[in-house]
């Protein structure tokens, strides 16, 4: 049986988190979402040590790139060199199409890069993606 996976959406527009988290009722997945509007605060999130947010175990991060205070980037290395965070399954939903942050990124180990506006037409393939790889894909659980 599947254990159930929580999705933590970090991005710095409130207006593109809602439109994920609207685009995911909408196609009725059926999972827990928790917002963090930067990587700071996403990593407090992870390490348990923001008061006012908790994520469940396993999670999926929808990662945006350009944000303040920690970018994308510097999240996802700093979750990749932490021992009971390296294998959080991390997406890049982003704006930006350069290939040294694709690359990085995937140097990083994120489990897939995806451009806002690649996914913009085909939003509704996005999220069918993102509830077929919750459902299908056993996801390690993290060391707490």
């Amino acid at each position: 049986m599947a254990k159930p996976k929580t999705i933590l959406v970090v991005d710095d527009d409130k207006v593109d988190r809602e439109f994920v988290l609207r685009s995911l009722r909408k196609r009725n997945v059926l999972t827990p979402t928790v917002e963090a509007s930067d990587g700071l605060e996403a990593l407090e999130i992870l390490r348990a040590k923001h008061h006012s947010k908790s994520v469940g175990m396993p999670v999926l991060v929808l990662l945006d790139i350009r944000m303040p205070k920690m970018s994308g980037l510097e999240f996802l290395q700093e979750v990749r060199a932490d021992r009971k965070l390296e294998n959080t399954i991390i997406f890049i939903l982003t704006t930006s199409e350069r290939e040294e942050e694709i690359t990085q990124a995937y140097d990083l180990k994120v489990n897939g890069y995806i451009t806002k506006d690649n996914a913009g037409s085909m939003f509704d393939d996005l999220v069918t993606l993102i509830d077929s790889y919750l459902k299908i894909v056993e996801f390690p659980l993290l060391k707490r």
